[in-house]
């Protein structure tokens, strides 16, 4: 057999297994999410366009859309995604067999999050910061507190239609030490506003 042969060979069947995995990994994925949406039916309808995974460790989802029941909004999310260190990550994600031993590293991020600010999510969400604050007894007339400032439906008055945002979060486990820790990033916040409430 010629070396070119062999070679040509070997690049086949390794383009047959990456493909195999990658497919793998898809059904996997697919099916996962399929199970989240079924749950997830009695209080919204979620769609998605598609599902990429790539051997340094990382899967995405694309193009989520999110329907509450009972209300015409559409929440939207450009990609979530979930990014280890390369195969060993992936498999173990793909066949829940971290064993009770979380990943030395993982992190989770989301860009694109929108929300609309002018409809029917904007004032349950509202509505249900009043009700928290509610029950937690906060009082804070200055407006300056966790559950306190403008609430969605505050900025939909002001003529804002939806805010977008981007988010990570980055987790490192030291299983010497017996601990995690954990790095939050809110990237940025984009407020979108009509053309007529520009002056």
């Amino acid at each position: 057999m010629k070396l070119k042969t062999l070679f040509v060979g070997l690049l086949i069947l390794a383009g047959v297994l990456l493909g195999g995995a990658k497919g793998y990994i898809y059904y996997r994925v697919s099916s996962e999410l399929d199970k989240v949406i079924s749950l997830a039916s009695p209080f919204a309808e979620i769609r998605y366009q598609g599902i990429s995974s790539s051997f340094e460790g990382s899967i995405a989802v694309e193009k989520i859309s999110i329907y509450p029941s009972g209300s015409n909004d559409e929440i939207t999310i450009e990609s979530a995604q979930i990014q280890g260190n390369g195969l060993p990550f992936l498999y173990q994600l793909t066949t829940g067999s971290f064993q009770n031993r979380p990943p030395e590293r993982f992190g989770l991020s989301v860009k694109g999050f929108s929300i609309p600010l002018d409809g029917d999510f904007a004032a349950s969400y509202t509505h249900m910061l009043e009700s928290a604050k509610q029950v937690s007894g906060i009082n804070d007339p200055d407006g300056c507190g966790l559950l306190t400032g403008l609430s969605p439906d505050m900025m939909g008055a002001l003529g804002f239609y939806a805010m977008t945002m981007d988010a990570s979060l980055d987790v490192d486990f030291d299983p010497s030490a017996g601990r995690a820790e954990m790095q939050l990033g809110l990237i940025y916040v984009v407020l979108n506003i009509h053309e007529q409430a520009c002056y």
